[in-house]
């Protein structure tokens, strides 16, 4: 196996499935026939065992629930019993959980790079993710030029990184429980200096940063997509997406 490209889930209804999270599947698919695709999801409600309305419905979209298993043609759907969401600004473990998995998911099934891609993050190019595709060595993130910072709604973990990111788990939990970041408010995690070790964007072991390309989160001014652009971040759940 060779590439990996998931994005982490959660979604109460079916408007929010197919509007963010089978957009993004069918998108990826459209540009990319040789990756496999992955929901990690935070225990979306409709995803359970025991939800009769999501079992109805589910047959009418690609979607693989045997995770020992992958499939080319669908989303290859992995999700947990138990929600644990985003209580806090800067405590995200339900994020957190499903990001870090991903590497036993690359292990599991051999593959020699990760490519992390956020619901509403898109590349707009295919000839920039052939390249983020060929890249062999190091954790590379992209720039957003909006914070002045690092953008971690894209990342490509090439395998020999594999090692750091299951190290990650247990390291983000101890400096949870050393700094109580559960009950720290926004204002008391921004009261440390840089790198703030509770801001993801810092957090992240990153050791290539690529500034090469066009793009920027432009979906907080609610941008039009235009032919210069190579990607772009936050896109509005309704917004139509094209690729270059």
């Amino acid at each position: 196996m060779s590439t990996m490209i998931f994005c982490t889930s959660f979604f109460e209804t079916e408007e929010v499935f197919v509007c963010r999270y089978l957009k993004w599947f069918n998108y990826y698919k459209s540009i990319d026939k040789d990756s496999y695709l992955f929901f990690i999801d935070d225990a979306s409600p409709l995803c359970q065992k025991d939800n009769k309305s999501w079992k109805e419905y589910s047959k009418k979209y690609p979607i693989n629930f045997n995770t020992d298993e992958i499939h080319l043609d669908k989303i290859n759907f992995h999700t947990f019993d138990l929600h644990l969401g985003r209580p806090m600004d800067f405590y995200c473990p339900g994020w957190w959980r499903s990001f870090v998995y991903s590497v036993e998911i690359a292990e599991k099934f051999n593959f020699k790079k990760i490519i992390h891609a956020e619901s509403d993050f898109y590349i707009l190019k295919k000839s920039m993710l052939d390249e983020l595709k060929n890249l062999k060595y190091h954790w590379y993130g992209l720039w957003c030029e909006r914070h002045k910072m690092r953008e971690t709604s894209c990342q490509v973990i090439c395998k020999e990184r594999f090692k750091t990111l299951k190290k990650l788990k247990n390291i983000y939990n101890v400096l949870t429980d050393i700094y109580d970041l559960k009950n720290l408010t926004r204002e008391q995690v921004l009261e440390y200096e840089d790198p703030n070790p509770f801001v993801i964007e810092h957090f992240i072991p990153f050791n290539k940063i690529l500034k090469n390309y066009t793009g920027d989160r432009y979906g907080e001014d609610n941008l039009d997509i235009t032919n210069d652009m190579d990607f772009y971040g936050q896109m509005g759940l309704h917004r139509k997406i094209i690729n270059t």
